[in-house]
């Protein structure tokens, strides 16, 4: 049994490059009338970081119909994640860019009591945002996937109250943040974990979810899209150059994750990642399947390509859902 949970990260660029309207509030208002007028599930993932630094500092007048439209987005019924890029906490706005706080790039890498004050600030400014108090949401998803080391974040976030993460890509591998998830479990659709995002854990404090990948030669990575993409979310300096060289040491072998991100990829791309998840999903039917896609708000999202797409899973039989319903789901298999 196979359900789509497409994925959102609502956010500008990580080095604070660019506007809120053009990169977040306008896709995001035209991806909720797609998604609406289908009927379809999507989770936004709000970069709460970000929004908080840039309302604090009076730098984008949008923020307030930024705040307006995730009241809406929760009034509507559609899940709310937790994103932090923590390097957005103690950033500085100069004249004519952002400074941000690199030093704390990793959230995993920060002790664990500076984990537990950034995940109660991002929480509170979340529940702020929402106009609602009492509002925990149910899924996280960490700033550029760093979800390692894992120990402590675990162990944060189940205190606060959220299950599940939405960071794994399996293959992933980024060397100069010490990301690694070659070793996450090839044929699994989700699993526990505590101490390791990449080990499964019965008794685990989360449930991962991973974005769905299927890894490709790297030709095959390398569309003139996704490198035009690619560039211009890394204008701005941020150890430029040796992150660049770290990139390319990334891929360095004959296959590379591709993600199954529906802003990305074009309607073919998309169309034949899930003729094969249905070839897969013949080999054992009964099976829960739920297969995480991933999309940025900042991507300039092809609307058409897209709205193909959601006729195109329609005509498969296909049904989308949200993180928090698919865990309903495993929890109720789970059961004896």
């Amino acid at each position: 049994m196979i359900d789509f949970i497409f994925t959102l990260d609502y956010e500008i660029y990580g080095q604070g490059y660019g506007n809120l309207k053009e990169l977040v509030y306008e896709p995001s208002e035209r991806l909720l009338e797609l998604f609406s007028k289908y009927n379809q599930e999507i989770v936004f993932f709000i970069e709460v970081a970000e929004l908080e630094t840039i309302e604090k500092l009076t730098a984008d007048p949008t923020i307030r119909i930024i705040k307006n439209q995730i009241i809406k987005l929760k009034r509507l019924g559609f899940e709310l994640g937790l994103h932090i890029h923590p390097q957005w906490y103690g950033a500085r706005l100069e004249p004519d860019k952002w400074v941000l706080n690199f030093d704390q790039y990793n959230l995993c890498l920060l002790s664990a009591d500076k984990i537990h004050e950034l995940v109660n600030r991002a929480l509170n400014y979340f529940r702020y945002l929402s106009d609602d108090s009492t509002f925990t949401p149910l899924s996280f998803r960490a700033g550029n996937w760093l979800m390692s080391p894992t120990e402590r974040i675990t162990r944060v976030l189940a205190d606060a109250g959220l299950k599940i993460d939405s960071s794994v890509y399996k293959g992933g591998y980024q060397h100069l943040f010490g990301l690694d998830y070659r070793r996450a479990p090839r044929h699994l659709y989700y699993w526990k974990f505590s101490d390791d995002v990449n080990t499964p854990d019965d008794n685990g404090f989360l449930t991962e979810l991973p974005i769905y990948t299927k890894m490709v030669p790297i030709c095959r990575f390398m569309t003139k899209r996704r490198l035009a993409l690619e560039k211009k979310a890394n204008e701005e300096p941020m150890i430029l150059k040796k992150r660049l060289t770290s990139r390319l040491r990334d891929f360095l072998r004959f296959y590379v994750p591709l993600k199954f991100d529906f802003c990305r990829l074009s309607l073919n791309e998309l169309k034949s990642m899930v003729n094969e998840i249905i070839k897969k999903d013949m080999e054992s039917p009964s099976a829960y399947k739920p297969i995480v896609l991933i999309g940025h708000t900042k991507d300039a999202p092809d609307y058409q390509s897209i709205e193909s797409f959601l006729i195109y899973l329609k005509e498969k039989g296909i049904g989308t859902t949200s993180l928090s319903q698919a865990l309903k789901k495993i929890e109720a298999a789970e059961t004896p």
